[in-house]
């Protein structure tokens, strides 16, 4: 993970001394905001692109959290936690340039501004200055999970140098050594002040989202994975949920040697659904509902499907939950039934298409939404009873 220090401070401002990366992301920013339009820069860092967007005739609100980055900012910096601006202001677009996972920039989004939400990410795979890791982009990352969301956006596209220029091999080798490379890289050779180039080439993808599209965090008291059988989706609910210490409520449901079988989640209550395929309303009416309806403060619905869909009680009881305060996780199978429709078109419910492709950076992305989202209940629900975890960026 990024740090602030002395000398990563130093190398950014010596490459954005004449780098014109910034200035090309603020000029393609300002194209969609008129002169004069407010905006807020979250993570601010060094400042450089709150200064250009300043050069483009907005209005910025730059707001950094490490107190060396916003001391050394190159644009006047607010020192604080981008959650905990007091008042909220309402700004007409918040702009988040590699800061942040995605739902907790959506979630930002839906408090600080009435306009647009710009997410700036690199087209980059792997650490820059690593090619053979083989991680996918942030640009990859927050396609996927605007897409997995069902959330349209507008992407563009800014070529940028992703490199880093130096003034000699001396002063290149303790830059690569700061990021644990200890054999120096091909450099190219370049004019001006800093004449040795390690030459990056790379996109930045520019992601406008407009609020009216962003879910209502406040309201999203279930969390829906849907997908089709085997693809992961106990695995994500299981991989959201460690470490978690308080009470949880709700029903698992496991198939085994042809049979479907379903328990509450604190094992008092268990039998046998039926036959796999079948439909059996009578299990899920009775040790469902009852399981449903035990105490707790983290609710568990794994899964949905069609054996019951002739289990009118059990359906009854799905849907209060689903109507209810109370933060949930519901596992659905990718089968069009009006039942399982309206558990995932629910207004409480944040629907989440999980696949083959998606699987892995969708895990991921929601196990750091739970940090770092402060709004939706389920993340606040996971961490405020998870032990060993802290928030982070």
């Amino acid at each position: 993970m990024f740090s602030w220090n002395p000398l990563t401070i130093f190398y950014q401002k010596q490459e954005f001394s004449l780098n014109p990366m910034f200035r090309d992301i603020a000029h393609e920013i300002a194209r969609h905001l008129p002169e004069g339009k407010t905006v807020i820069d979250a993570g601010s860092g060094l400042g450089f692109l709150s200064k250009e967007l300043s050069s483009e005739g907005l209005c910025v609100t730059a707001v950094e959290n490490d107190p060396l980055a916003a001391r050394e900012s190159v644009f006047p910096a607010t020192r604080a936690d981008i959650h905990d601006l007091a008042p909220h202001p309402i700004t007409d677009m918040l702009v988040c340039c590699s800061f942040g996972s995605i739902l907790e920039c959506l979630e930002l989004a839906r408090s600080l501004t009435d306009g647009l939400l710009c997410m700036v990410r690199r087209n980059q795979h792997g650490h820059r200055f690593r090619p053979d890791d083989g991680s996918p982009s942030p640009a990859v990352i927050a396609k996927t999970m605007l897409l997995s969301l069902g959330i349209p956006y507008e992407e563009t596209f800014v070529p940028i140098e992703g490199g880093q220029h130096f003034r000699d091999h001396d002063d290149a080798a303790k830059f690569f050594h700061a990021y644990g490379i200890h054999e120096l890289p091909s450099l190219e050779p370049c004019e001006g002040p800093f004449p040795l180039l390690y030459h990056k080439e790379d996109v930045a993808s520019l992601f406008f989202i407009k609020k009216e599209n962003i879910p209502d965090f406040r309201g999203k008291t279930t969390l829906v994975i849907e997908g089709e059988q085997g693809i992961g989706k106990t695995t994500l609910v299981t991989r959201l949920s460690e470490g978690y210490r308080g009470t949880l409520t709700g029903f698992l449901t496991r198939k085994r040697d042809g049979k479907v079988y379903i328990s509450s989640l604190d094992g008092s209550l268990s039998g046998i659904a039926g036959n796999a395929g079948e439909s059996t309303p009578k299990a899920f009416d009775s040790i469902g509902v009852q399981a449903l309806r035990s105490a707790g403060e983290l609710r568990i619905m794994d899964e949905l499907g069609f054996m019951e869909r002739e289990a009118y009680r059990f359906q009854d009881a799905v849907i209060s939950a689903v109507s209810d305060e109370k933060p949930t996780i519901a596992v659905v199978k990718d089968r069009d039934l009006p039942f399982l429709s309206m558990v995932k078109e629910h207004e409480r419910s944040l629907l989440v298409r999980l696949s083959e492709e998606n699987r892995d950076i969708v895990t991921d992305e929601l196990r750091r939404a739970v940090c770092c989202c402060r709004i939706w209940p389920v993340a606040k629900a996971i961490t405020r009873r998870s032990s060993g975890q802290s928030r982070h960026r």
